[in-house]
């Protein structure tokens, strides 16, 4: 994600360059959004937001519509 190898990201948290948010129990590295955002040089109005909404069935049509308003209105105010 970050054209980074696991060997250069694992030097990088040895060394206090960048250190994971979260390190599992079998060693993987886990790194925030915040912390991607800070590395790659990205700031907030560059991101993309990406929603999903479905339902199951034709009938739940009605359904799919307030669910996209909700979704839409949280989003955008």
């Amino acid at each position: 994600m970050v054209g980074l190898t696991p060997t250069t990201l694992r030097r990088m948290h040895d060394t206090g360059e960048w250190i994971p948010y979260h390190i599992s129990k079998g060693g993987t590295r886990y790194y925030s959004t915040e912390q991607l955002d800070k590395f790659l040089n990205r700031n907030q109005a560059e991101k993309k937001v990406v929603g999903y909404c479905r339902v199951s069935t034709p009938a739940q049509k009605d359904d799919l519509i307030q669910i996209i308003t909700v979704f839409a209105n949280r989003l955008y105010g």
